[in-house]
């Protein structure tokens, strides 16, 4: 059995930027094209989330060429019609070369506001999606993608320690060992005043585990020692 992407959306270009204020704003603000790149990038983000197979279908307007496509990303097409054919045409007849996949189980959604579209499609056996809709589910994902990058970035370890290579650690840590030995007097003296919570045995380190800190105008770096001045 021939294996199906999840679902092909079909989404006629014009239909949604005029339904959707922001982008309808931004063709009159900026020009058609500015508006259907904004879309394009908006679609691209979706499709890829959502695991769809995108056809962002634009009608031929004033161009006399033959129908186009462009290959956006592995999930988002676009196509231009044909001189004189509208996207409602496209749509209408990529409906109807779909009818044995649709038949076989394969999903097809057309995003349109058009109500006579909306008729022939579901005659078809295909989804029907309106531009609200569709315009609602595209928002919602982003909201959703930026959440997860977000917690993604909460996730990146804080400390160098972390993303450093085994070699790397070593070394780092010899030269701790180094610097520790050195500001023990410095922490005796600290502790002899109340600035520590115990005594020192000695010279060599403290009794229990304790926060070593180097300050100066600028925390340099914390981590514990044991009774021997060991980093832990």
């Amino acid at each position: 059995m021939t294996a199906f992407p999840e679902a092909t959306l079909l989404v006629d270009g014009y239909n949604i930027i005029g339904a959707w204020t922001s982008l309808s704003m931004r063709r009159d603000r900026d020009g058609l094209e500015a508006a259907r790149e904004e879309l394009i990038g908006e679609l691209a983000s979706y499709s890829a989330f959502q695991g769809y197979q995108t056809r962002l279908v634009f009608d031929a307007h004033q161009r006399r060429e033959g129908g186009s496509s462009e290959i956006i990303t592995n999930t988002l097409e676009i196509y231009y019609t044909e001189f004189g054919e509208t996207a409602d045409t496209h749509i209408e007849i990529f409906c109807a070369q779909s009818r044995v996949r649709l038949r076989s189980g394969q999903r097809l959604i057309v995003a349109t506001s058009d109500r006579a579209q909306q008729l022939t499609v579901l005659g078809y056996g295909a989804e029907w999606m309106s531009a609200p809709q569709l315009i609602n589910d595209i928002e919602s994902v982003a909201i959703r993608i930026r959440q997860t990058q977000k917690q993604k970035r909460k996730q990146i370890p804080r400390l160098l320690g972390h993303s450093l290579d085994p070699a790397a650690k070593n070394n780092l840590k010899m030269a701790t060992r180094f610097s520790l030995k050195a500001h023990i007097p410095l922490y005796s003296a600290l502790i002899s005043r109340g600035a520590w919570p115990c005594a020192p045995t000695g010279c060599t380190g403290f009794t229990r585990k304790l926060p070593i800190d180097f300050s100066g105008r600028a925390r340099i770096l914390k981590c514990f020692v044991d009774d021997r001045g060991r980093l832990l």
